[in-house]
């Protein structure tokens, strides 16, 4: 069986995703979305049951009403979205490509055949060369004493742009090895703590810049959490302030929607479409992404994607958060340790690299990532 955990009725719980004909995993099915399984029903009494509970659920769900802020009350574990979330991998059973730091973050794809990643705690940027022939991956240290990098993209002369969060700045690496700053403060005052960056077609680069963990009051010179724009001309722009702690950021296919992770207190999937200037307009929640049991701890919402067929993905409790194009939650893949960014890579732009605590793990999915990194 391959565990995912989805938001039924409101609540987090964890279902089963069971075999088509085996009795056994339709009875926990069964049992965990609150049905009774009668001890020697069939196989086909079992799947009626479930697809009966299904068709309840569904019947009972509320959306908001048109023109809302666009959040879902409840997100349903129906039996198509169960199918529809399964079809998006070749497989949902993660593989794990490196371990041995201490927090990853920031994984970035190079063509050459690595992936950078991000060992945030630690301060660490390095460069892993994937598994050879003896199934094994290299991990190469760029950088050490890294200022705390966390995500990294690169910028349309395939620089790798950086942001690094204890250093609160955004920099890019040179081909000769040096470090360039291209910002660190904001009107004269100096960021919070620079997260996560994307690369806007024309060249421009949108990061995040929280202000809810790891400043003390007085450090805090801004007064609030921003996405700002960074046009290749090297201005510096605000774009949106109306999020708590913005974190992860990820632009739609066609590039006309910028998604954008909540991680805390208010754990949610935003989004704003983007005008034809690049400015953020038209703020709105598109998820809830409430914390398990355990809060922050079980996961937050960070490092959102998306695939050519406009698929969501996003950390978040739990795992990852997926939906389809139209932003309906189809579940959540849990993997061995609380992952906390994605990332695109291979030849064919279909491997989802997972950066998970103190590992990284990929998953093959049927529809390559976007963007491609060059």
């Amino acid at each position: 069986l391959e565990s995912m955990r989805f938001d039924i009725s409101g609540n987090v719980g964890e279902i089963l995703v069971a075999e088509q004909n085996d009795p056994e995993s339709l009875r926990a099915v069964i049992q965990k979305l609150g049905g009774e399984a009668p001890e020697g029903a069939s196989t086909k009494e079992l799947q009626d049951i479930l697809a009966s509970l299904s068709a309840s659920a569904k019947a009972s769900d509320k959306q908001s009403p048109a023109g809302a802020a666009g959040v879902h009350s409840r997100h349903l574990a129906t039996e198509s979205a169960l199918t529809e979330l399964a079809d998006l991998f070749e497989s949902l059973k993660p593989e794990l490509v490196v371990s041995g730091f201490v927090f990853t973050e920031g994984p970035l794809w190079h063509p050459s055949g690595s992936l950078y990643v991000s060992d945030v705690d630690a301060e660490i940027h390095y460069r892993v060369r994937l598994p050879g022939i003896d199934g094994t991956a290299a991990k190469e240290v760029i950088r050490e004493n890294s200022g705390g990098a966390n995500d990294a993209v690169f910028d349309r002369q395939g620089r790798v742009v950086i942001c690094e969060q204890v250093a609160r700045r955004v920099v890019r690496y040179e081909s000769d090895g040096s470090i360039t700053q291209l910002a660190d403060r904001f009107e004269g005052k100096r960021l919070n703590r620079s997260n996560d960056v994307v690369l806007h077609p024309d060249g421009s680069l949108y990061f995040t810049d929280p202000d809810k963990k790891g400043l003390n009051e007085e450090e805090k010179e801004l007064g609030y959490a921003a996405i700002f724009r960074l046009r290749p001309d090297g201005e510096l722009t605000l774009l949106a302030r109306d999020m708590n702690h913005p974190n992860g950021l990820a632009f739609s296919r066609d590039d006309k929607s910028l998604y954008v992770s909540n991680s805390r207190p208010d754990p949610h999937l935003h989004a704003y479409d983007v005008s034809s200037s690049g400015e953020l307009i038209n703020s709105r929640r598109v998820c809830e992404m409430p914390y398990g049991p355990a809060g922050e701890l079980d996961g937050v919402p960070d490092g959102p994607k998306l695939d050519a067929d406009g698929n969501i993905y996003s950390t978040g409790s739990g795992g990852i958060w997926v939906w389809d194009a139209d932003e309906n939650l189809l579940g959540v893949v849990e993997l061995p340790e609380l992952p906390a960014n994605l990332g695109w890579g291979d030849s064919d732009n279909r491997t989802m690299f997972v950066t998970a605590r103190t590992s990284v793990y990929r998953l093959r999915t049927t529809a390559p990532g976007i963007p491609v990194q060059h």
